[in-house]
């Protein structure tokens, strides 16, 4: 029932759009991506499930940075490490993108100076 009530009301509110204006929110609230700080509750991994009703195909659960252990020029040595959790919608990316996208914001990450300049 309650996934019924839920799907109504975004269709009622983002396909119909009769209330947005009465809220003064826009149109499509969501975005194209959420991003959720789990960091900030402790955690540094967590799960986040897509939400019909955002209608958004990414999600991001950011969690704190923990010392971790960690290789520089081959020594090892402590370091902050972030993880940042990914959920996709795999109708809209397919796996191999997804990991291609991955790969760069390692790559930004760990040489921001470098990739962006």
């Amino acid at each position: 029932m309650v996934r019924s009530l839920l799907g109504l009301a975004a269709f009622v509110n983002y396909t119909l759009n009769l209330f947005t204006p009465l809220l003064g929110s826009p149109r499509d609230a969501f975005g194209s991506c959420m991003v959720t700080n789990i960091g900030s509750l402790g955690l540094d991994t967590a799960f986040a499930p897509l939400v019909p009703y955002s209608r958004v195909p990414v999600l991001l659960a950011v969690g704190s940075a923990m010392d971790r252990p960690w290789v520089r020029e081959g020594k090892l040595c402590v370091a902050k490490v972030l993880r940042i959790c990914v959920t996709l919608d795999h109708r809209l990316i397919d796996g191999v993108h997804a990991s291609h996208m991955a790969k760069t914001v390692q790559k930004i990450f760990a040489d921001p100076e470098r990739e962006l300049a």
